[in-house]
């Protein structure tokens, strides 16, 4: 998925939810920057496809206000990357 691909999808998501879902994804992907820097290492097709299906869950628990739920989706896309870089040998 290139970088252009990946912004349409995130735009096509935002745009099913309503523009009030905005803020909540924006946040979402500003926290999967900041808080799996170490695990994301390339922008390959599969960590983009991963981190936008964790972007949107990460952002429906923010605007449920469910931080557990936040960090519990965090933990889990961590796992998630670091396993799918096992799987490609990295």
């Amino acid at each position: 998925m290139q970088e252009g691909d990946f912004v349409r999808t995130m735009s096509r998501i935002v745009h099913s939810q309503g523009e009030e879902f905005r803020p909540f994804f924006e946040k979402a992907i500003e926290l999967i920057k900041t808080e799996c820097a170490d695990e994301i290492q390339d922008t390959s097709s599969s960590q983009q496809m991963i981190c936008t299906d964790y972007a949107y869950m990460i952002a429906k628990a923010l605007q449920a206000k469910d931080s557990e739920k936040v960090k519990e989706e965090i933990q889990t896309l961590k796992t998630s990357l670091n396993l799918e870089k096992l799987l490609q040998g990295k």
